[in-house]
């Protein structure tokens, strides 16, 4: 039996410190013009290639025929090939660090959406407030890009839009991908008795191997054979490392912490992604999104100090 302090090393860090990597990644991909419908195929299948070799390999059961495997691949929908299809998206024109500072709204939304989706979770004034400063610190973000950028809304879907009005889209994007998560977590939190967290990301992997192929061969615009070695070391990783192994760590937080606390994994993982990016990139942020980043930061601080109090007064 693993002690708490190791049980939070193994399974909050380690997922936290993979998942603020590839950030990074996704960018190295996106620079090489890799497109977006093969990128997230790519990165899915191969992850659920790794982890069903892993399994066999070990011998162990896998069910497909059964009612919560169906249930699974549905929640692979919002856990994989929706918010993979915007992130990859957002970050052709979002830093790596904003678009983890973005991501790091999950618990806040996490919070609002808790009540209509899972029975064991809920959400006081404190909580709410929390909330709310999050969104302040995410418009603090945005405001300057709306500010300075001439919209023509006739142009904003096409090649020939502005740079504002893409790093706009890329940003609303990045936000799109925080709901599709949050619901994620939480359709996760609502299945997650019913297997084991290895079984539960395979069903979700196969789940979204099967949108995404159809993605790319509907929307896709590139073959596998002219994706640069770069790229490829890239959405390696981000299988392998930042989906396989992360998320299998990531579900096993289920049984051992709410919702709202599994989510705030998410506290770290900007941390990373800007250090990084200072490290790789020789990139900072600018003052808004410092300050904007910072407010997100606090509202999950406070978010998580109510949570303890729930959970302790429970």
């Amino acid at each position: 039996m693993l002690s708490e302090r190791k049980f939070n090393l193994l399974y909050f860090w380690t997922p936290a410190i993979l998942w603020g990597l590839s950030y990074q990644a996704i960018a190295v991909v996106m620079k090489n013009d890799t497109d977006v419908f093969l990128g997230v195929f790519i990165r899915v299948f191969l992850a659920f290639l790794f982890l069903l070799s892993w399994k066999l390999i070990r011998r162990e059961k896998i069910v497909w025929n059964n009612r919560h495997t169906w249930q699974f691949m549905i929640v692979g929908q919002f856990a994989f090939t929706l918010p993979w299809w915007l992130l990859f998206y957002g970050e052709k024109v979002v830093e790596p660090a904003l678009a983890s500072i973005i991501n790091a709204m999950v618990p806040l939304v996490v919070t609002l959406l808790a009540p209509f989706i899972t029975k064991r979770d809920t959400f006081g004034l404190k909580s709410l407030l929390s909330v709310l400063l999050g969104i302040v610190g995410i418009l603090v973000i945005f405001i300057p890009v709306l500010k300075t950028t001439d919209f023509n809304f006739t142009e904003i879907f096409s090649d020939n839009s502005n740079a504002g009005q893409q790093m706009f889209l890329g940003m609303l994007a990045i936000v799109g991908m925080v709901f599709c998560y949050a619901i994620s977590i939480l359709l996760n939190r609502r299945l997650s008795h019913k297997d084991k967290p290895s079984n539960c990301v395979l069903y979700q992997l196969a789940g979204a191997s099967v949108s995404t192929g159809f993605g790319w061969l509907l929307f896709g615009h590139q073959s596998p054979f002219t994706v640069s070695l770069e790229s490829w070391l890239g959405l390696v990783y981000l299988s392998a490392m930042s989906t396989t192994i992360a998320q299998i760590l990531f579900l096993t937080l289920y049984t051992r912490r709410t919702a709202t606390q599994v989510s705030a994994i998410t506290l770290a993982m900007p941390l990373i992604a800007i250090v990084t990016q200072i490290v790789i990139m020789h990139q900072g942020l600018s003052v808004t999104e410092a300050t904007g980043s910072f407010l997100v930061l606090m509202s999950l601080i406070l978010l998580q100090k109510s949570s303890q109090k729930v959970a302790k007064s429970a």
